[in-house]
């Protein structure tokens, strides 16, 4: 049996620590940062054959992450007239998308002011905050 990745150590912690009152810009950079700052762990939450996908702490980090996701996403609102499934979609497409981008080398993510410049302003095209 693989281990389960300890919430503590995850991007569940990361998200999960932002307030109520956190905006989608914000959940985006606390995410890519997370993904940047720990990129082996970052890559292996996607990885389910690399870990026990259904222990019970993994079940319950991932739920926790993407509510807290979905709930600042729906929370934001949107410029469009869009579900809330395609605006939780959108949100995390939009996270994990500035993520992969960055830790693949595919596009350079400069200074840590630069990715969270770059985060925010694409959330701004997206939400209304």
């Amino acid at each position: 049996m693989r281990p389960p990745i300890p919430e503590s150590t995850g991007a569940t912690g990361a998200l999960t620590e932002a307030d109520g009152d956190s905006s989608m810009a914000d959940i985006g950079v606390v995410y890519v940062r997370f993904a940047l700052d720990h990129r082996a762990h970052f890559e292996v939450m996607f990885r389910p054959e690399l870990y026990d996908a259904s222990d019970p702490l993994v079940v319950e980090s991932g739920a926790k992450a993407r509510q807290a996701l979905s709930e600042t996403a729906r929370r934001a609102g949107t410029f469009g007239t869009a579900s809330e499934e395609e605006v939780e979609l959108g949100a995390w497409a939009l996270v994990h998308g500035f993520a992969a981008l960055f830790t693949t080398g595919a596009i350079e993510p400069g200074s840590a002011d630069e990715v969270e410049r770059r985060v925010r302003a694409a959330a701004g095209l997206m939400f209304r905050e």
